[in-house]
């Protein structure tokens, strides 16, 4: 051990020089946790590096992709000015609006053609304006105004008609409200009993299973008692009385055995040593 030791004395030191640790006054351990700290930084500084090696791969990327995005935006701005003969994208912005503006206007003429024909009941506009110079004006204005007052007596009964329609509907939802509310009433009830019926299976699930645990630590406790105390016995022989015995604790996953010291106190498996973890195995128990 002493040879172990002073092997590995050396080793940490010549490895603190590689690193350039500073050996001083410290200890064998503590160079070994500079180490493994230097070690440890080294590997973070490495997952850094890492990290901006691909960010600055990614940026080059998108460097790229953006170069011949604007290549494809420099084309088509060239096309455009030189369809239109002007000198900037602004102006091209102004004959694009001149062309959707002009779109515009002809879909408007398009449907004021459409109608006009359609009020004049011809197959033309030519057609249309000869019907409107034979027509006689007189005999129009007046029959406009005979048309604007019987507008306003169907407007008129239009909302009368509207109002009836609208009280009617509200009627008929009130009359069906009481079979709705029956049916929701209905639905609570059969909720409200589909609910207690699973409580009552869940309370008896639950009282079988603590009758049945209940039953399992009774024959556990019963069966393991002669074993206990043999393995007990055993383990304060092995370990020279340093641990009076073992002892069961449950936990949540079932029970876990505690070895009892002869200072006071107890300790839990993963509180003990590997050498005295398996002393317990060798007197008939596993920790």
């Amino acid at each position: 051990m002493e040879k172990d030791q002073a092997t590995f004395r050396d080793e940490v030191v010549a490895l603190a020089g590689l690193l350039g640790v500073p050996v001083g006054s410290a200890s064998v351990l503590e160079l070994a946790q500079r180490i493994g700290e230097k070690v440890r930084e080294a590997d973070a500084e490495s997952d850094r590096r890492k990290r901006a090696i691909d960010r600055l791969e990614e940026a080059k990327g998108r460097q790229r992709s953006f170069i011949e995005r604007l290549a494809i935006h420099n084309e088509q701005k060239h096309r455009m000015i030189a369809f239109f003969g002007v000198t900037s994208l602004a102006a091209v912005a102004d004959k694009l609006s001149d062309v959707a503006r002009r779109g515009e206007l002809c879909g408007q003429a398009e449907d004021t053609e459409r109608e006009i024909l359609e009020a004049m009941r011809t197959r033309d506009l030519v057609a249309a304006e000869a019907a409107l110079d034979a027509a006689d004006r007189s005999a129009l204005e007046a029959e406009l105004i005979e048309l604007k007052a019987r507008f306003e007596d169907q407007d008129t009964r239009c909302h009368e008609l509207f109002a009836a329609c609208s009280a009617a509907r509200d009627q008929v939802e009130a009359i069906g409200g009481d079979a709705t509310v029956a049916a929701i009433e209905e639905c609570r009830r059969t909720t409200l009993l589909e609910i207690e019926d699973g409580a009552m299976r869940y309370l008896q699930l639950r009282a079988g299973i603590a009758a049945t645990e209940h039953a399992l630590a009774s024959y556990r406790e019963r069966h393991r008692s002669s074993m206990m105390m043999r393995a007990s016995a055993a383990f304060r022989t092995i370990s020279r009385g340093a641990y009076t015995g073992l002892a069961a604790q449950p936990s949540k996953d079932g029970e876990t055995l505690i070895a009892l010291s002869a200072a006071g106190g107890s300790k839990a498996a993963d509180e003990l040593s590997k050498g005295t973890r398996a002393l317990p195995r060798a007197s008939g128990c596993t920790i």
